[in-house]
């Protein structure tokens, strides 16, 4: 049997670039870019034992200015798997996520 993965949605900042009138980021306003890693390095260990995909989003993530750390943090845990949604604004300030093998 195989083992269960679960699958947690961390909201990294609710500002965006677009506003997409579907969306649930209300505001384009910059504001909440970098996590408080110390909020979320507990969670993060306490989660390690589980595997656990780590939904990466906002707003738009790749506004967060701490988005490499974040992820980063999360591989620490080989049971943990970071997952970004983004509008590809990723791929202009974080292109070397997309081209990560792991």
């Amino acid at each position: 049997m195989a083992a269960d993965k679960f699958a947690i949605d961390f909201y990294l900042t609710k500002s965006c670039n677009k506003s997409c009138h579907y969306c649930t980021a209300w505001t384009t306003e910059m504001r909440n870019l970098t996590v408080d890693m110390e909020f979320i390095s507990p969670i993060l260990e306490w989660l390690s034992p589980y595997t656990v995909n780590i939904n990466l989003l906002g707003g738009e993530p790749g506004l967060v200015k701490n988005l490499d750390e974040v992820i980063n943090e999360i591989k620490k845990y080989p049971n943990l798997t970071p997952v970004v949604l983004s509008n590809s604004l990723i791929r202009k300030f974080y292109p070397h996520i997309l081209e990560d093998p792991d």
